[in-house]
């Protein structure tokens, strides 16, 4: 199974996103060049800034749509 990360946000998200991947490669996942050749894209986010959070929903609403066309899981988490 293999896996793609978009973290926005401050430190601490992106603190939390290196955890969040240690745990999945500790349980045999691998990281994805793109999110394109992904089985689980994750996308850690805040909203915080207005500029984060657009792009955010942005980059949740295109994954969302290539459900409909691939086995993909998108985990929104922040």
């Amino acid at each position: 199974m293999t896996y793609f990360f978009e973290t926005y946000g401050c430190q601490m998200n992106q603190a939390e996103s290196s955890s969040v991947e240690q745990l999945l490669n500790s349980r045999g996942w691998t990281a994805a060049p793109s999110a394109d050749e992904a089985d689980l894209v994750l996308i850690n986010t805040c909203s915080v800034r207005i500029t984060a959070e657009t792009r955010a929903l942005s980059r949740i609403s295109r994954f969302c749509a290539q459900k409909k066309s691939r086995d993909l899981t998108v985990l929104v988490m922040g």
